[in-house]
């Protein structure tokens, strides 16, 4: 008689926290949540922050219908009214999501679980020391600071009337058009993440910018985006491009599974790693190299 294999649910339901967490972190991080946000409810904000489109009498605001001898003449001009409450949103909104997922996330796991690290880490024998969890939480903290100011700007700009793709009415394109976007945004952004992420694992790269991640080798929330502030701008823009041109996983292992959320492009490309394949940090190229050919640091 076969036996059931049991089902560790334990695990299971860990792991998707870990994944949920990992995309409210992103998301707080792009401030993707704000865009939305003031696009749903633009009426209802634009008659609270008494904010309109930057017109008058059906004319668009230029520098010959209006000289630009103030700051509030300037923001006008650029479509940024009120831009400090969006700025104010965007930056304490998005730090109190970082702080509170990331920070309650190291208090159940890292504080009052540690010494059962063995149930949920992948490395449970090693762990950050106090220095490095300083950085990561200096210098995400500062990447965070940098992606909500950037999307309290262009919140700011669509709900002044700034060019934006997004939609409120499925009958503006359809329901086909609404899944087959949804389906195609989705591969764009493991696409994104998977070929940004290999290009930068290349040499130069790796050591002049994508490193500074790596200094986490026993990562925590915190380093969800903990890295170079160039690596962080580049993720951010990049992926914001379908919200304004169409209507609308980090790994333990150097240099391989490079992909975010699914396995699709790892498996495309053969960068999954192979137990038969040693791994390094001076192991590039995402395939690794035969066991005895290499002496480099594996992981």
């Amino acid at each position: 008689m076969l036996l059931k294999p049991k089902i560790d649910w334990h695990g299971t339901i860990s792991k998707a926290v870990v994944m949920l967490l990992v995309f409210f972190l992103a998301t707080a991080a792009q401030g993707e949540w704000l865009l939305v946000v003031v696009y749903l409810g633009k009426d209802y904000l634009r008659a609270w922050l008494h904010t309109t489109d930057s017109s008058l009498n059906g004319t668009l605001f230029t520098a010959k219908t209006v000289p630009l001898t103030s700051v509030t003449a300037v923001l006008e001009y650029y479509r940024l009214q009120n831009l400090h409450m969006y700025l104010a949103l965007a930056i304490t909104t998005s730090f109190i999501m970082f702080y509170g997922m990331a920070g309650g996330f190291q208090w159940y796991f890292y504080i009052k679980r540690r010494h059962k690290a063995y149930e949920w880490k992948c490395q449970p024998d090693r762990w950050l020391t106090l220095d490095n969890e300083r950085h990561e939480i200096m210098l995400g903290s500062f990447n965070m600071l940098l992606g909500s100011t950037g999307s309290g700007f262009v919140s700011c700009y669509i709900m002044n009337g700034g060019k934006c793709s997004l939609y409120t009415s499925v009958s503006e394109v359809g329901w086909t058009y609404l899944f087959l976007s949804a389906f195609a945004l989705f591969m764009y952004n493991e696409a994104v993440s998977y070929y940004l992420h290999r290009l930068f694992h290349y040499p130069y790269l790796y050591r002049k910018i994508h490193k500074v991640h790596h200094r986490y080798g026993s990562p925590t929330a915190f380093s969800t985006v903990a890295m170079h502030p160039f690596e962080f701008t580049t993720y951010q823009v990049v992926l914001a491009l379908p919200a304004f041109t169409v209507p609308l996983h980090a790994g333990k292992y150097f240099h391989c599974n490079f992909g975010f959320n699914s396995l699709f492009f790892d498996n495309l490309h053969g960068t999954l790693r192979k137990k038969d394949r040693v791994y390094g940090e001076d192991v590039f190229g995402g395939k690794g190299k035969q066991a005895g050919l290499t002496d480099a640091k594996s992981e």
